[in-house]
């Protein structure tokens, strides 16, 4: 039978457009697909390498491939206070600057302190994060807000944290306090899932914060404890103290009277007995007055106890935060 050209054509044509229609279709979705900032992240890290100190700090936080490519990308730096200042701006007055995420790059302020292990670690993987939230769309974000926001709700100390940032700031924020000082098996499991793309184990990472944040929360504890102590060993003390001065107040008239009528030629004891029974009670009633005060003595102590480690408690706060001030001038001992 032979067949009509102008129709063959025509489906030779219909063939050809819904060969273009579809190699189009997989072009658009291979390039949607590409991962543009992945491939950026890749050329900008070529040439980085982290000093062999950065370098130990990222080993410890165990990045997957993902993480590691935007840790290069970031081209991060361990500085010291001068140039650090120069790179990062001070907090409001409320906190102390640790590390920053500014201009695609990673400041982190080398602090140095036995006390404070975990420090560098936390602070690194809080601006990895930042750098995280910055690659991400506003898809991507939006699927991770109502889990952002259900922790927020059910976290005390991450509430209390936030109220330092505005709005604008606030997800990315909460973004890398969650994954940070969170430990996985606190969080949902969208957000598990999501720290899991850049941290082997997250709760590594959270363990180097609650290493150094519980040092501060025991001291605070403590001074809590020790201010109820004070208090109450303070009011005991006084109380004690009054007793004890209006009782020997009281004795040293007696013994002031008793050696009057010894010596009185009216108003003497009638017996050599009475004078003796008298002397006795007294002498007795001194060695009561020795051991209230001996026992006064040991108030006192005990009282300059608890206020001595409150001060030493206060003390060792205040070097910790001369220690995260990049501002100020470091104590020599106890750093490493």
């Amino acid at each position: 039978m032979n067949k009509n050209p102008a129709k063959v054509r025509r489906i030779h044509y219909a063939i050809r457009a819904i060969c273009c229609f579809i190699l189009a279709v997989c072009a658009f979705v291979a390039i949607t697909q590409i991962d543009y900032s992945a491939i950026f992240d890749e050329f900008t890290a070529i040439g980085y390498e982290p000093s062999s100190e950065l370098d130990e700090l990222v080993a410890d936080l165990r990045l997957t491939n993902k993480g590691m490519r935007i840790f290069k990308a970031t081209r991060a730096e361990l500085q010291e206070a001068d140039a650090f200042n120069k790179n990062c701006s001070d907090g409001d007055g409320n906190y102390y600057v640790l590390g920053c995420y500014s201009n695609d790059h990673i400041y982190i302020y080398n602090i140095k302190h036995k006390e404070l292990p975990g420090i560098r670690q936390s602070t690194l993987a809080h601006e990895i994060l930042h750098a995280v939230w910055s690659r991400m769309s506003d898809r991507e974000r939006d699927e991770l807000k109502s889990s952002l926001d259900a922790l927020y709700a059910s976290n005390e100390d991450i509430a209390a944290h936030l109220k330092l940032y505005d709005e604008q700031s606030f997800y990315d924020e909460l973004h890398s306090i969650a994954g940070t000082q969170v430990d996985r098996s606190q969080m949902s499991p969208v957000l598990a899932a999501h720290y899991a793309k850049y941290f082997e184990n997250q709760s590594k990472v959270y363990a180097f914060f609650a290493d150094y944040n519980n040092r501060f929360k025991a001291i605070r504890t403590r001074l809590e404890e020790l201010e109820a102590i004070i208090a109450e060993k303070q009011a005991s003390y006084e109380e004690f103290l009054e007793a004890y001065e209006t009782d020997n107040a009281k004795l040293s008239q007696d013994i002031a009277n008793y050696n009057e009528r010894a010596t009185s030629a009216t108003n003497y004891f009638k017996t050599k007995e009475e004078q003796e029974q008298a002397y006795a009670e007294l002498t007795a009633r001194q060695a009561e007055m020795q051991t209230r005060y001996n026992e006064l003595l040991e108030r006192i102590t005990d009282l300059n106890k608890a206020i001595n480690e409150y001060n030493a408690n206060i003390l060792r706060t205040k070097e910790y935060g001369e220690v995260m001030n990049s501002h100020a001038k470091k104590p020599a001992a106890d750093t490493e």
